[in-house]
């Protein structure tokens, strides 16, 4: 008994025929599996079958009358028609890995062979390369397959695909390029690394090997950017800062990977005049007062003085005015520019004129803050008079005199409603009270009153 081989496509009628050389009254027995179930059928010499997906096939035949039994099986392949190949190279560098797309409609078992024009040749089954799967918007997607290889030497190269299965056989055909590659690439900047606003950026670049080659510059930094094409830029600067240079470099053969980078190692700063600069006193005011410590000497406390720069990049030098050196603050960089603080102790009484330096590579301002009063706190406040009894139209002499402080102001008040500031007074006058306050600068300390009473005598 035969059964010819059959191959179909799918929505297709397959019929399989069952031959016997000898023997009659033959009774056939169809045995056959879609890959899910078995099916048995009783019947003629003939089976036919529809199919509208692919499938695989195995069929069985009996055939037996009353003395003999024989049988026969073989296997058909279901398949669609391959209906498109799509074949995509890129031109690329010689040595350099490349990638070959193919694509095949639709998505199914084949067999590919692919020739890549330099010799060498790869033949498997759609199963073995893993293709991914592609065309999602078509019902029955395709197959998706990635090949690299690499050339070893400049030339175009033929390549030819050739995809087949059970049903019908597709060649495709493709050209690429393999040329030099871009070697020895140099980026020199032109300009010192600290420049003034206004002046150029200048860079080169250039390489040893490569056709067609492209450059593309990117000069950026916090608050501007510049672009630039070709191998020179030069680059008038219009915003202070710090400046990356970076230049993309790319060529028709290197399409399919994109350009590379090559980046300046060392940055551009660019600086600005520095034409405002604002300081402030420790919270707000002029004067502070010297404290005794427990090793037995005066200081105050650990005071902030705060400066402000419109500038982005400054550094700082106070001088408090006291004789101690400069004190030198790197400023810290924000959105309105860089301030800084400075932090001091003095130690002993003055009145300093504080000065502040905003500086940079090219420039400098400063602003004064003054004066600043430092002063001991007044102690032992007494007062003293030159007669203790005065006759009518006489004068009496008060003297007022503290222990210790810096700086200090005298309030009189002679109970007559008179009020008196720093004065040595001589005077005569009814019975009184006098008071005086021993005062600091700024009013930072006040002494308990001290209260005087005398007399005159009428003659």
């Amino acid at each position: 008994m035969t059964v010819p081989s059959h191959s179909h496509h799918t929505s297709s009628v397959v019929t399989w025929n069952a031959t016997v050389s000898n023997g009659s009254c033959n009774i056939y027995r169809w045995l056959y599996s879609d890959g899910e179930r078995t099916h048995s059928v009783f019947g003629t010499d003939k089976l036919t079958l529809e199919f509208s997906f692919p499938a695989y096939v195995r069929v069985t035949v009996s055939a037996m009358n009353d003395i003999s039994y024989i049988e026969a099986n073989m296997t058909t392949i279901v398949q669609y028609p391959i209906t498109a190949v799509t074949l995509t190279v890129s031109h690329t560098p010689v040595n350099m890995s490349t990638t070959i797309m193919l694509t095949v409609e639709p998505e199914q078992g084949y067999m590919v062979s692919l020739r890549y024009g330099d010799g060498k040749i790869l033949t498997a089954s759609s199963k073995a390369l893993s293709p991914k799967t592609g065309c999602v918007s078509s019902p029955l997607r395709c197959s998706v397959f990635s090949f690299h290889h690499m050339y070893p030497a400049i030339a175009h190269y033929n390549i030819c695909a050739v995809v087949s299965n059970s049903v019908n056989t597709v060649t495709k055909t493709a050209r690429i390029i393999v040329g030099e590659p871009i070697t020895g690439v140099q980026v020199t900047l032109m300009t010192p690394c600290l420049i003034k606003l206004g002046d150029f950026i200048n860079a080169t670049v250039s390489v040893q090997s490569g056709k067609d080659v492209q450059f593309h510059w990117l000069v950026s930094s916090l608050y501007r950017n510049y672009t630039s094409s070709g191998s020179l830029i030069s680059i008038a600067t219009e915003v202070p800062g710090s400046y990356s240079i970076s230049v993309n470099i790319s060529s028709p053969l290197y399409s399919h990977i994109g350009p590379f980078v090559k980046q300046l190692a060392n940055r551009v700063s660019v600086f600005a005049p520095i034409t405002d600069i604002k300081a402030t006193f420790p919270f707000g005011i002029n004067h502070t007062a010297l404290e005794l410590r427990a090793n037995g000497t005066y200081a105050t406390d650990l005071l902030n003085f705060t400066a402000h720069a419109s500038v982005d990049d400054a550094e700082f030098a106070f001088d408090f005015g006291d004789g101690s050196a400069l004190l030198l603050v790197k400023g810290t960089a924000h959105q309105f520019g860089t301030s800084a603080s400075g932090q001091h102790q003095f130690t002993h009484e003055c009145m300093c004129f504080i000065r502040i330096t905003a500086f940079n590579v090219f420039y400098n301002a400063t602003v004064a803050l003054g004066p600043y009063f430092v002063d001991l706190i007044p102690e032992g406040l007494t007062l003293t008079k030159n007669a203790s009894v005065i006759h009518k139209n006489e004068a009496i002499l008060f003297t007022a005199s503290v222990i210790k402080g810096s700086n200090v102001n005298y309030h009189w008040e002679m109970g007559d409603q008179t009020t008196y500031i720093n004065a040595v007074l001589s005077f005569s006058d009814e019975m009184l009270e006098i008071w005086l306050t021993a005062l600091q600068s700024g009013d930072i300390s006040i002494m308990s009153a001290f209260i005087f009473e005398w007399n005159y005598i009428l003659s």
